[in-house]
This record gives structure tokens, sequence and C-alpha cells, in this order.
């Protein structure tokens, strides 16, 4: 597959290295296919999820000793949210991503001596957080922020457990680091960095050298930041309506009690005690990972997924209060807590039940039932190279799961790089959308239409 058009990855190779995400989740899925002898990763994957789902659901069991229905409320709103009951099975590493946020929250918080077998402990943590996923990258700054403000202990201490801490971070990134070097001639790579500065008008691939290349170009500071700024309102726009339906409205309000009685029921401490505790609040792993997700200025609705067990955690205290201040109608507050279940649970009701993208998963999953069709059909053809074209899903990137043959991917990229990439890896098919067959057939005048289901075409060249 050739998918990397970085400067840095070779061109004329039908094998771009798997460098828009770190290696440790695909890692996952290979060393447990082959320890079970499977040659299908993607359902090791879906397996392994499972299990971190169910391993999320023990954690927020409530403790026996606790009576109080409202302790159940998170409990219960992790076991039937729909979202994290799909993120729980559909071998994406976001219920990962929520499980180490989780682990790094109460490391953070915990009263572990701060020994040198727990600095390096951290190192190692925040090594596998990051070859996880990129947006962990800021997660060691959590704990470099825990090691910097403790207390009773002198600065020449605090900078030996950095040292430490470093050094165990970057052991372990080290095999990561060094295969980028040998591989991209760079420390660290991935073609996830020129998405952004393709949407702020920096980055574009063209033609170059004689190969088809990302390529970036200097603008003026003041045009970079505007666009940038417009990116972020519109990122953090749509991200929050997402969030707040996952959420429910009724959850929402109760998230913004529980935050609103936190911020009243804090002292107000000396000035230098509430800088060092805002700057822990500020850098606690959980704000750490809503910071880069919002800098990153794009609206996934799986960014979201890892948020889930707080805000849920925040809606039982939001409960918690209303109970107290409300006791004389306490039956109000259990029909809103009924709603607001009932309303969690509307989303089981999408057909397929798929929530990747978000409510507008079910059309997405339309789409790869007929690119499976058609691609199920592509395999019993001659092999041949593919160049995928089409706008949707990826410019049919997936199909090389069922079609079995090289793929070249040529989604967003204008006609004479087609027709370069097509000469230049000696492609036989092209993936298409219907809508775009005419215009790929004056392209490639002697290509025939082989394969088309109404929403896909497959187009041969001779």
């Amino acid at each position: 597959m050739k998918y990397d058009y970085t400067p840095q990855a070779l061109y004329l190779s039908l094998e771009s290295p798997a460098s828009q995400h770190p290696p440790l989740w695909p890692l996952f899925g290979a060393i447990l296919a082959r320890l079970w002898d499977s040659p299908d990763t993607f359902l090791m994957l879906k397996l392994f999820s499972l299990v971190i789902g169910f391993c999320l659901w023990i954690l927020f069991l409530p403790k026996t000793e606790s009576s109080s229905l409202i302790k159940l409320i998170p409990f219960g709103l992790i076991a039937i949210s729909p979202w994290v009951v799909d993120f729980s099975t559909n071998g994406s590493p976001y219920i990962f991503i929520t499980l180490i946020l989780i682990l790094a929250e109460w490391l953070r918080g915990s009263k572990i001596p701060i020994q040198k077998s727990a600095l390096i402990g951290f190192g190692a943590f925040c090594a596998l957080a990051i070859l996880t996923h990129y947006n962990l990258i800021l997660l060691p700054l959590s704990f470099v922020i825990g090691i910097l403000t403790q207390e009773a202990i002198t600065t020449r201490k605090k900078v030996l457990n950095l040292g430490i801490f470093f050094i165990a971070l970057f052991f372990f990134l080290s095999p990561w680091l060094l295969w980028n070097r040998n591989t991209f001639g760079q420390w660290f790579h991935t073609p996830s960095s020129f998405y952004i500065l393709e949407q702020l008008g920096l980055a574009q691939i063209e033609l170059a050298q004689d190969r088809v290349v990302w390529t970036v170009e200097a603008l003026p500071i003041p045009s970079v930041l505007e666009r940038y700024s417009l990116l972020l309102a519109k990122s953090a726009w749509a991200g929050g309506r997402q969030f707040l339906d996952m959420l429910t409205p009724p959850g929402f309000f109760c998230l913004l009690a529980a935050m609103g009685l936190h911020w009243k029921q804090k002292p107000l401490p000396p000035s230098t005690s509430w800088i060092i505790g805002g700057l822990r609040v500020l850098t606690s792993p959980v704000m750490l990972y809503l910071l880069t997700i919002l800098l990153w200025a794009t609206s996934k609705t799986r960014f979201l997924i890892p948020l889930l067990p707080a805000a849920y955690l925040l809606i039982g205290e939001g409960i918690e209060h209303g109970l107290k201040t409300i006791k004389g109608r306490p039956w109000l507050l259990w029909t809103g807590v009924a709603i607001l279940f009932l309303w969690t649970i509307l989303p089981y009701r999408l057909r397929p039940f798929n929530l990747y993208y978000g409510f507008e998963t079910p059309s997405h999953a339309r789409q790869y039932d007929q690119m499976r069709e058609l691609a199920n059909l592509l395999a019993e053809k001659p092999e041949g190279v593919i160049l995928g074209v089409s706008p949707s899903l990826d410019g049919g990137i997936e199909t090389i799961y069922w079609a079995k043959q090289p793929f070249v991917t040529g989604r967003g990229m204008n006609e004479s790089i087609w027709k370069k990439l097509a000469t230049d890896f000696r492609v036989r098919y092209l993936w298409s959308e219907c809508a775009q067959r005419d215009s790929l057939q004056r392209l490639f005048p002697n290509s025939q239409v082989i394969l088309s289901n109404g929403l896909y075409c497959v187009l041969e060249r001779p």
C-alpha cells in the first residue's frame, strides 16, 4: 500500500511503513494473532478492547461498604453507555486510552513513595501512553509537574527525580525513535502532521522533482493564526455539541452543577499554594488530554470517548448534591435520573449499531457494505495495483482487506497527480464513485468499467 507521500518516505514503494499512528496498538493485535495462530488481527484487537472495557467496568464498581444508590450512578452510566460499549468492541485504541487516563489520574493522586523504582515506572507508563496514541503526547508533563510540586523535598532532589523520570521515558521510547531515524531519517515522523498543515494552507500535495510529494510553504503568521483560530473555534463548537449529545442534556446539567460545587467548596489558600494547586489541576492527565485534542483543531467523536468516565463521575456528584438540595421532593430528582438513563441508551436504536463516527456512522456503515461487496468481486480479478480516488471512505483504502490487491491512495488529489501515480505505480484498476466515472474515462481514455454497484465503480486500464 502506498499511503505516505511525505518527503522522508520512499516514493516508488508499495510498502508504506505504518507511521500514521504509534506502533503499540497494532503490535498488540499482531502478538495476540500470533499467540492464537489467527490471521485476523482486527478480531484480536476487538477481543482485546472488550477485555479492557470489562476492566474499566470493574474499576467503577462501587465499594462494598457503600449502600447509597447514588454511588451506583457512575457505574450504571459506564455499564449502559452505548459509546463505551461500542468502543469496547470495535477494535480501536480509544477504550485503552480511557484506561490509561484513569490509571494516570490514580498514579498522580496516589501516595506512592517517590523512589527510583516509582520514577522508572512513571517513565515506562508515559512511554506506553505515547506509543499508543499521539493524543497522549502531553501526558509526561503531568508527571513532571507532579514531581516539581512535591512538598518537603529539596530542589536538588526534584531535579534528580526529573532526570530519572526522563531517562526512563526516553529509554522505553528509544526503539521507536531509532526505527523512525533509520526509516525516515528523523526521530519523529507521522503523515498526520501534514493534515493540520494542509488545513492551515501551509502544505499541499503536488508534483515536485518527478514525484508526488507533500510540500510545505511559508505564509504570513497573521494569516496562519487567523485560519487556526477559525479551525479551533469550529472544532470546539462541533466537539462541544457532540459531547452534549453523548452525555445528554440532563447529564450535562448535572456535570455543570458538580463543577460549580467543586469551585465553591475549594477554600482560598495563600497565593503560592493557589498557583501550585491550579497548576496541578490544569496539568492533570484528563485536562492535558482535553488540551491536546482541542489544539489539534479537528473534531472527532472517538477523541471524546476517554473523557466519558470522568464526566460520569461528576454527573454522579451533581446528582448527589441535587438530592441534598431538594430533600422535600426526592422523587423529582429520581425522575430526572430515570430520564437521564433512558436518554443515554437512545443511540442503541441506530441500525447498524456503530458509533465510531458519531451519529453519522450509519451512513458510513452503508458505504462500507457497498465497498465490501465490490471489493470481494475485485478479489476475483487478476492481480493489479489499485488507485483509489473516491472522495468517501479515505479513497477506498480499506478495500485491501477484501480485494487483497496493492493499493495507492489518491483521494483529494488533482487529475494530473492521478495520471502521474497511474504511470509510476503501473496502476491497473481505478477505485472511484460512479459519479466520477465519466471524468476518469476522459482522463484515461482506454479504461473500461468492469464492476459497479451504483455507488462505487471499478475501472480497468489496459
